[in-house]
């Protein structure tokens, strides 16, 4: 999902994301994780506020702001904790290497 940063608010806007998580339930779909696409790190504030109206978890919403090279979203994603909410929605027990 993106969120949008309108540039004459100035601010990041979560109604789009709500909107599609409610379609995404009226489907049938009851999402426990979000990856959350947008230009710059998302606020807590925001992440709390996502969290309250799509009853998703708050570490089940992963950021996944813009980055300077493609390899450095697999770094992103394991900083925001996608790894252990990924094996907390499937079920999966960690293997140590």
């Amino acid at each position: 999902l993106m969120m949008p940063l309108p540039t004459v608010v100035g601010e990041q806007k979560t109604k789009p994301t709500q909107h599609s998580v409610r379609e995404l339930r009226a489907l049938g779909l009851a999402p426990s994780l979000l990856c959350i696409r947008s230009e710059l790190p998302i606020e807590e504030s925001v992440r709390q506020k996502l969290a309250s109206f799509t009853h998703v978890p708050g570490n089940g919403i992963i950021n996944l702001h813009n980055v300077s090279n493609i390899w450095h979203v697999p770094i992103l994603m394991e900083k925001y904790g996608a790894t252990a909410a990924l094996q907390g929605a499937l079920q999966l027990q960690a293997r140590v290497p």
